[in-house]
């Protein structure tokens, strides 16, 4: 048996040159195996790294809420104590905002969530901001005494109430104290 020339003679590309050696098959077998395993480990890798780009997404979403905090307090601090109609608007828009992100916090966050992150973290971090930013505009509106609280002060079933548990309990205390004084 002649070997072929490892250079073709020839330039026809009708030669038909065989390898010295055939390729077993059992090894083709293996290479087949391990380019399955390479592939499935790939595909589990883009995975892995595309639920991590989306659950660091939605943290940025739910970061950028944390600062629109500091900016809806900036924002209120700055229309002053005063009741005109600009200071309204903005304590209304101010209001109105973190509602409606309250109630679209599901559809805000569903496109990272069918990407296969977890975001429980981002979407309680969201809605903890818009809660701080509520609590804001109260604050906001009892210091430009919308909020009536004025009525607890002139009350007189509350007074009652209150001078009724003082007596019972430190009346009591406070009475042995000042026996034991006197």
């Amino acid at each position: 048996m002649t070997t072929p020339p490892i250079f073709p003679t020839s330039l026809s590309y009708e030669t038909s040159y065989q390898p010295f050696l055939p390729t077993p098959t059992t090894a083709s077998k293996s290479l087949k195996v391990t380019q399955e395993q390479q592939l499935r480990r790939n595909t589990k890798n883009e995975q892995a790294k595309k639920q991590q780009t989306a659950y660091n997404s939605a943290l940025s979403l739910a970061k950028s809420m944390v600062n629109q905090v500091v900016q809806t307090f900036f924002m209120l601090w700055m229309t002053g104590n005063s009741i005109q109609i600009f200071s309204l608007i903005m304590l209304a828009m101010a209001a109105i905002s973190p509602i409606k992100s309250i109630f679209q916090i599901g559809g805000l966050f569903s496109k990272y969530e069918k990407m296969g992150a977890n975001c429980f973290f981002p979407k309680f971090l969201y809605f903890v901001g818009n809660i701080i930013c509520i609590g804001l505009v109260l604050w906001k509106c009892n210091k430009m005494n919308l909020i009536p609280l004025e009525w607890l002060e002139n009350d007189k079933y509350l007074h009652s109430y209150q001078y009724y548990n003082d007596q019972s309990s430190n009346g009591i205390l406070q009475s042995f104290v000042s026996s034991l004084f006197r």
